[in-house]
């Protein structure tokens, strides 16, 4: 934890963007057995769909952001996570969205 403290903000935000689609995982595998009772389904899907949206987002921002310290740090260390965080985050970004596009033209 010291050592985090003591790294600049954009390798920090560099490791952020990968770790939020991991996050995203580990609720999708948390939520899992929710998945399973007829009842929660509608719910689960819902605050799933809704806490991947706002990682996804959190990674994309923060991949973007460490990416601006490249200037300053160079890229090692940054620029490998940063790309990866965004292109993970982007793509459940996009899967939300379309999600959401095609739902809401099903009515």
């Amino acid at each position: 934890m010291a050592e985090a403290a003591r790294q600049p903000m954009p390798f920090q935000l560099a490791k952020a963007s990968w770790l939020c689609p991991v996050l995203i995982i580990f609720v999708n595998f948390a939520l899992t057995p929710l998945r399973e009772d007829p009842s929660w389904r509608p719910g689960v899907s819902i605050a799933f769909a809704l806490i991947a949206l706002v990682l996804g987002t959190i990674g994309l921002g923060c991949g973007i952001a460490s990416l601006a310290g490249i200037r300053k740090y160079g890229r090692k260390r940054i620029l490998v996570p940063a790309i990866l965080g965004s292109l993970f985050s982007s793509s459940y970004v996009a899967i939300f969205l379309i999600a959401y596009l095609r739902g809401g033209a099903q009515g």
